[in-house]
């Protein structure tokens, strides 16, 4: 059954100008610009890349490699997400792992919108994860996930719906949404508390791959080394390795 949440992955608000940065910036590094917004502390290690805002692109494309070993230590979540965001803040969309399995996922930041789906939660045999999504109007968002095995066949139950988010944040010209598209990995911690503690939790082997923006006749390469990211970041970096390729983001997150 379908379950709704009462929070999200990532708390992430994002205004059109972006948020000063804190002067003491010790526990984040930028890779790329400048933070959309203000790097989020007492999340664990995690990282984020965005585009720019506007409205050249209509949808997103990845391939997410999932980890080969995880182990949230009963105290993590991990998230591995996509994103939309809008002129007032962000929808995170993609796949979450309380300890289970890997099931789809999302959470609306602006209108505190959100759910998971156990029912669809990746098969044990699951090796990767097809990740496609839009805004299609001002109050709802499509999103598709298909689960692959090594062998490169679909696995588990094809995930496609329209989900609703608040109205405001997506506005429109020429028929496009005005937003940026963005991807995280995380391994947010269940309650409070020493935010980037040792407590033997770790999602390890994990990759964003193909990563594609659809330009509405074309895709084109969404790398962190491409022009279609402007803005990338991580959050305790000593927890956190990343490295990457035109279309693929390669990381590791420990707190071992």
């Amino acid at each position: 059954m379908e379950e709704t949440l009462k929070g999200g992955g990532m708390i992430m608000t994002q205004p059109e100008t972006p948020t000063r940065i804190p002067a003491n910036g010790s526990y984040y590094t930028s890779v790329k610009g400048t933070p959309i917004f203000t790097p989020e502390q007492n999340l664990g290690a995690h990282y984020y890349a965005f585009s720019d805002y506007g409205t050249a692109y209509t949808e997103l494309f990845t391939n997410v490699k999932l980890p080969t070993s995880f182990n949230n230590a009963n105290l993590r979540n991990g998230y591995l997400c996509v994103g939309l965001s809008g002129s007032l803040g962000g929808v995170d969309l993609g796949l979450q792992n309380t300890g289970t399995g890997w099931r789809p996922y999302y959470w609306d930041t602006i209108g505190k919108l959100g759910a998971y789906y156990s029912e669809y939660t990746a098969p044990s045999s699951a090796t990767n994860a097809i990740i496609c999504t839009k805004v299609l109007d001002e109050a709802t968002i499509y999103l598709y996930i298909r689960f692959l095995d090594a062998s490169g066949n679909t696995v588990g139950m094809i995930f496609e719906r329209n989900l609703p988010v608040g109205s405001g944040n997506f506005t429109f010209s020429g028929g496009r949404a005005r937003c940026r598209y963005f991807r995280f990995a995380s391994l947010v911690p269940k309650s409070g508390g020493a935010e980037n503690r040792k407590d033997g939790s770790y999602m390890r082997g994990a990759q964003f791959t193909n990563c594609q923006l659809y330009n509405g006749s074309a895709y084109e390469s969404w790398g962190i080394s491409t022009a279609r990211i402007v803005s990338a970041w991580k959050v305790y970096p000593e927890n956190i390795t990343l490295s990457w390729t035109t279309y693929n983001d390669v990381f590791n997150i420990n707190h071992t």
